[in-house]
């Protein structure tokens, strides 16, 4: 472990030269690093609630599909697949719930297919709604809060910069909690590499300490200290690979720095040799709000009696009751039970060994008829 841990810093140290980072050294580099932390914890002190409007377009390469097995059919697509995105979030720190609204287009099946959904926690539960203009059923896809549910399950990577603005960022080791969106940073969490250009001004770039396992994750940070500490690029590296890559431009509006536009690509990585690019999305800020009441309507998924339920960590399927909120269970507490054929398909069965017997009965006849017409021959 102590000779990974090793090996981990001269790696890192080794990125320095090809990214032409400067370097601060000893009371400089606590003194900057503190800073930073400290403007982020103010940042989350600022906004209590926070809803963005945004659209934007995201870009498929064609080789997305590639990775899909031949036996399913799945189209070859002869160039890259754009479709525009639309995007809402409201989050209310202090009360803990978030709602997330977002159109767009997924693979699912070999094809891309245009998917509206919602998700959003209410403080205790993440639940996610597909509609029905999707491949998918209208349902609502539930994480019981019996156990921790973190952002990283719940928004994407494309998310994240709005959440930079209020001062929250993952870390290797700890995901941010949806119960408990902000936490006080410290010098422990992070570690300043040094400096480096970004936009024709200097930033400060930290990096999380690796993950002592096989991913040996980590996230790096480039901090615009003249925009009070705002993070202009962002990279998520796994496996030596970067897995996620935001450039981010910001405004000032009444003074705090906000997120204006962003960019963010996705990587594929899988064996040694396969690191691809998955997805691009690109992103415009079209509005804004802060410390403004939260409103409760959002996190109405706008479920209805009849609505089909599915819990996702049992697999069990249920209803909505008849009040529109009750969810009551096909088997009580048991997940569903495989469909058989003897059982479900009776009628089926029973047809084909009706026709079965009748056409057996016609070719008895024709024999019969055949035979005596040879006796009597």
């Amino acid at each position: 472990m102590y000779l990974r841990s090793i090996l981990s810093t001269l790696l890192l140290g080794s990125l320095l030269v090809p990214l032409g980072l400067g370097t601060i050294q000893g009371s400089r580099a606590d003194d900057a690093l503190s800073n930073v932390l400290a403007d982020w914890n103010e940042r989350q002190k600022l906004m209590n609630t926070v809803h963005y409007v945004v659209s934007g377009h995201g870009l498929y390469p064609k080789t997305r599909l590639d990775r899909m097995p031949a036996a399913l059919g799945v189209h070859r697509p002869s160039a890259d697949h754009a479709f525009p995105i639309s995007l809402e979030l409201s989050v209310d720190f202090e009360n803990r719930v978030l709602s997330k609204i977002k159109t767009y287009d997924k693979p699912h099946q070999g094809k891309y297919v245009t998917t509206k959904e919602k998700r959003i926690f209410d403080g205790q539960e993440a639940t996610t709604r597909q509609y029905a203009n999707t491949v998918e059923a209208d349902a609502l896809i539930v994480q019981p809060g019996s156990y921790v549910v973190t952002l990283g399950g719940f928004l994407e990577p494309s998310d994240y910069p709005m959440l930079f603005a209020c001062g929250v960022v993952p870390t290797s080791y700890a995901n941010i909690d949806l119960r408990s969106l902000r936490r006080e940073y410290r010098t422990g969490d992070f570690r300043l590499y040094g400096t480096a250009s970004h936009a024709g001004r200097t930033c400060l770039v930290l990096r999380t300490p690796p993950r002592n396992d096989q991913s040996g994750l980590y996230h790096e940070f480039w901090i615009d200290t003249s925009r009070k500490s705002a993070v202009v690029k962002w990279v998520v590296t796994t496996r030596g690979q970067t897995s996620a890559l935001a450039e981010i431009e910001h405004k000032e509006v009444n003074g705090v720095w906000l997120p204006d536009a962003w960019k963010v690509n996705t990587y594929f990585i899988g064996m040694p040799d396969e690191h691809e690019l998955s997805l691009t999305q690109q992103f415009q800020c079209m509005r804004v709000e802060w410390n403004v009441p939260f409103d409760k309507s959002r996190l109405d998924l706008g479920q209805v009696p009849g609505m089909t339920v599915v819990d996702a960590k049992t697999s069990s399927l249920y209803k909505v009751g008849t009040d529109g909120k009750a969810r009551i269970p096909f088997i009580a507490d048991q997940p569903l039970p495989e469909r058989s054929v003897w059982k479900d398909e009776w009628h089926v069965i029973v047809i084909i060994t009706a026709v079965a017997l009748v056409l057996l009965g016609v070719m008895l006849y024709r024999a019969c008829k055949r035979r005596a017409a040879r006796a009597t021959g």
